[in-house]
């Protein structure tokens, strides 16, 4: 299972402020978390590091600047990797990068974390080799974004993509592994298509051994397809999954998804046996000071009039359809 984006910005964020002035986000996974938990392997996109001085006065809402409880709520909803290469990471500098990086070795060190590292020698083994079944599988995390304010002798830090990387990085693990899993921060915001850019490293990446490639960092869902690399190889591309965790009311991004990927193997190779896209919505429930994300197939008209008076289910599932495509099973 591979999930969208998680971006705490204020409504979801405050949902985790209690009355006795901690914070709690268990509640955002509740209604996903029996299928995150009945996957051999989970992952999550998490856009922001964690807070660096415990002292600060969390209820001043920074959307870069994320409660370490999150991190807690992830580990209790059953994620088992986290990706954190992307355009946000060096936000707060060196500081926030070891913050978060320490904060996984302390808090959760079952819990593996990729795209992030605090020397030079660690960004050398930042990948992940995932054994279950007899099948060794490989997994990277690149972020294909400009990063601002990164000095060009700490580039390690965030695991930025070029073409050399791509060649040695998945070249290498392709030797090691049956099969290889890039997972992609990349692409513009707002857009349901992916750009030149992402087309162009998708195929890259899979002339140079990548067999799955999962997208993140557009608010929207992007196509699902297989594309094909001038040397003949073959992977298939989720664009992107949109948004786990944001929250906007517009249902163009209220919507996000959960890839379902199943790897087999036979005749000595791995190869993907079946695949789906589990649309999700983010709920909120103002006078609850609720936020949550529910998978569309649980949701209901009662449900959504209470984050939207004009809240149409037929709509939805309609914005569903277009956005997902027939597969997704929106009804």
């Amino acid at each position: 299972i591979f999930s969208g984006s998680i971006y705490l910005n204020k409504k979801p964020y405050m949902s985790g402020y209690k009355s006795d002035k901690t914070f709690n986000y268990d509640h955002l996974f509740k209604h996903i978390s029996k299928d995150i938990k009945s996957a051999d392997l989970s992952v999550v996109d998490q856009q922001t590091v964690f807070y660096i001085d415990d002292k600060e006065d969390k209820r001043k809402i920074n959307e870069k600047h994320t409660p370490k409880e999150l991190g807690d709520a992830i580990a209790k909803a059953g994620f088992n990797l986290v990706l954190h290469a992307n355009a946000l990471a060096y936000m707060y500098k060196d500081k926030g990068i070891y913050n978060t990086i320490n904060y996984w070795k302390e808090n959760h060190p079952n819990i593996h974390h990729l795209g992030i590292s605090s020397t030079e020698s660690q960004s050398e083994k930042d990948y992940f080799i995932f054994n279950k079944n007899g099948i060794k599988i490989g997994i990277i995390n690149f972020n294909g974004l400009v990063v601002k304010g990164l000095p060009k002798n700490k580039k390690y830090m965030i695991n930025t993509i070029d073409i050399d990387k791509i060649e040695n990085c998945v070249g290498k693990l392709k030797k090691e592994t049956d099969f290889i899993i890039v997972c992609m921060n990349w692409g513009g915001k707002t857009t349901y298509s992916p750009n030149k850019f992402q087309i162009k490293m998708a195929k890259a990446l899979i002339q140079n051994g990548a067999d799955l490639i999962i997208g993140n960092h557009p608010h929207y869902v992007q196509p699902v397809s297989y594309v094909r690399s001038e040397n003949g190889n073959k992977g298939l591309v989720f664009f992107s999954l949109g948004n786990l965790i944001f929250d906007n009311n517009k249902k163009k991004n209220t919507l996000g998804s959960l890839a379902s990927i199943v790897i087999s193997k036979g005749k000595g190779k791995a190869y993907i046996s079946s695949y789906n896209l589990i649309p999700t919505i983010n709920h909120h429930d103002e006078s609850e000071n609720e936020y949550t994300v529910y998978k569309l197939s649980d949701y209901n008209q009662n449900l959504g009039l209470k984050t939207n008076k004009k809240f149409s289910m037929e709509k939805i599932k309609k914005s569903c359809s277009l956005i997902f495509g027939a597969f997704a099973h929106c009804d």
